[in-house]
C-alpha cells in the first residue's frame, strides 16, 4: 500500500519581505484576508518561514482558485510533506515521479533548496537522487523544461515537495495602506482604479454620483454589480450613492462648457467630507492624463482647487487599452460597457480644455458649491455589506 503524504497548500509572499519591521503586521493581514476568502478560522493558517501553510483538504483545487484573488500573494501551490531526512524525502520523491509519469510529462526540472542547512545531505545530494530515480523510472529530466518542475523545499522538521507554481496578485494586503475614497463611475475606468488602490493595500469606499430618480434605482444598476465583482479581492464594501440633481439644478445660468470641470470638483469636496467621516487618508480617480477634455493638466488643476487632501490617480499615465486589458483581466469590463446613464458622461460640446483655477474658482462661488455639497450628502444614500465599520491596520 502506498504512503499517504500530508498534503497542504504553501502561500508564499513577494513584496511583503522588503517590509521591514512592518512584516509580521502585513503577513498577519494577509492571513486575516485569506482566512476571509476561504471561510476558515485564522488559526488553521500556519506560518512557517516564508511562507503560509493552509490543509489541504479533499478539494485544494477550490482553496488554490479563492486564493487567485487575494492580494498580497506572490505564489501558491499544492504541496505533500513528510520528515526532512534523507530516506522519507527519497520515498515523496519516488511518489511525486510516479505521479509525473501517470500523468504523462515527458520531462521536468528539479529544484531543490534547504531553508534549514540540513547537516546531513546538500540540496544537490537531493537533485542527484530525484535524477537518479527518474531514469529509472524511464522519464527524462531536463534543466531547461522551467513550466514543469519539481521543487524540493527542506525545511527543520518537514520537507515539502511540489510541482509547479501559480503566480498570485502580489501587492500589499488590503488594509495595510488604510482607507480610500474611490470617486467611481458606471464606466471602465473607475473600478480599474479602485482595484489598482486595493492592490497598494487601500479599503475602498465608493461615491457614485447617479442621475436616476431615487437613489433605490442606483442601488440596483450595474454600479452595484461592478462594486460586487471587485468585492471578490476584498468582500467588505460600502458604497455612497448620490443624486446628481442637485449640481445639474446649479449649473443652469452656468457657463456649460464647464460643466465637466465643475461636476469633479464637486466630487472631490463631497469624497473629502466622506474621507473625513469614515477616517479616509486619500481620494482615488479613474483620470488618465489627456484622455478626454476634463482631464487635461490645467483642468486637473482647476477642479482640485479647495481639497486638501491627497488625491491619487492610479491610472494617470495608462493609455485606454491598457486600462481596457486590465478591466478584462479583474473581471468588470463586461459590466462596464453596459449601457448606463453616467453623469460623468453628461457633458456639453466644446469643452473648455485650459481653464483656470480663477475661473473654476468664480464658477463654483456662483453656484454656491458649499450648500450644493452638503445638499447632495443629506439626499444621499449608503449600502454596505458589513455593519461594521472596516478597521485598517493603525
Amino acid at each position: 500500500m502506498a504512503e499517504k503524504y500530508e498534503r497542504h497548500v504553501l502561500v508564499h509572499f513577494g513584496e511583503l519581505w522588503l517590509r521591514g519591521n512592518n512584516r509580521g503586521a502585513h503577513i498577519a493581514m494577509v492571513r486575516r484576508n485569506i482566512a476571509s476568502q476561504l471561510g476558515i478560522e485564522q488559526k488553521q493558517i500556519r506560518q512557517e518561514y516564508d511562507k503560509l501553510l493552509i490543509p489541504a483538504g479533499k478539494n485544494p483545487e477550490k482553496i488554490t482558485s479563492r486564493l487567485q484573488n487575494v492580494i498580497g500573494i506572490s505564489n501558491f501551490s499544492i504541496a505533500q510533506s513528510t520528515k526532512s531526512d534523507m530516506k522519507s524525502i527519497t520515498k515523496l520523491a519516488e511518489s511525486a515521479l510516479r505521479e509525473l509519469k501517470k500523468n504523462g510529462v515527458p520531462k521536468f526540472r528539479i529544484e531543490a533548496s534547504r531553508i534549514y542547512k540540513h547537516p546531513d545531505f546538500t540540496s544537490q545530494d537531493i537533485t542527484n537522487m530525484a535524477i537518479k530515480l527518474a531514469t529509472k523510472m524511464k522519464i527524462e529530466p531536463d534543466i531547461h523544461a522551467k513550466e514543469n518542475t519539481i521543487f524540493f523545499k527542506v525545511y527543520r522538521e518537514r520537507t515539502f515537495v511540489y510541482y509547479g507554481k501559480a503566480n498570485g496578485i502580489n501587492g500589499l494586503p488590503v488594509g495595510s495602506s488604510g482607507i480610500g475614497i474611490v470617486m467611481f463611475s458606471g464606466g471602465i475606468d473607475s473600478p480599474v482604479a479602485a482595484w489598482y488602490a486595493m492592490r497598494r493595500g487601500v479599503i475602498p469606499i465608493y461615491v457614485h454620483l447617479h442621475g436616476f430618480a431615487d437613489n433605490k434605482a442606483a442601488e440596483k444598476s450595474k454600479v452595484q454589480k461592478i462594486v460586487e465583482v471587485l468585492s471578490k479581492y476584498y468582500p467588505r464594501y460600502k458604497v455612497y450613492y448620490i443624486p446628481a440633481h442637485i449640481f445639474q439644478l446649479a449649473l443652469t445660468k452656468v457657463d456649460n462648457r464647464y460643466e465637466p470641470i465643475l461636476l469633479k470638483a464637486m466630487l472631490l469636496r463631497i469624497s473629502e467630507k466622506i474621507a473625513k467621516k469614515e477616517g479616509a487618508g486619500a481620494i482615488f480617480t479613474g483620470e488618465s492624463l489627456g484622455q478626454v477634455a476634463s482631464q487635461t493638466m490645467a483642468n486637473l488643476a482647476a477642479s482640485q482647487q479647495g481639497v486638501a487632501l491627497p488625491i491619487l490617480r492610479p491610472l494617470i499615465g495608462m493609455e485606454k487599452q491598457e486600462i481596457i486589458a486590465a478591466a478584462r483581466r479583474i473581471g468588470t469590463y463586461d459590466l462596464s460597457i453596459l449601457p448606463y446613464k453616467d453623469v460623468c458622461s453628461i457633458t456639453a460640446r466644446n469643452t473648455v480644455t485650459n481653464s483656470s483655477v480663477e475661473k473654476v474658482g468664480k464658477l463654483l462661488e456662483e453656484m454656491k458649491i458649499d450648500k450644493v455639497v452638503d445638499r447632495s450628502l443629506k439626499a444621499a444614500s449608503i449600502v454596505e455589506n458589513a455593519p461594521s465599520k472596516p478597521k485598517p491596520r493603525k
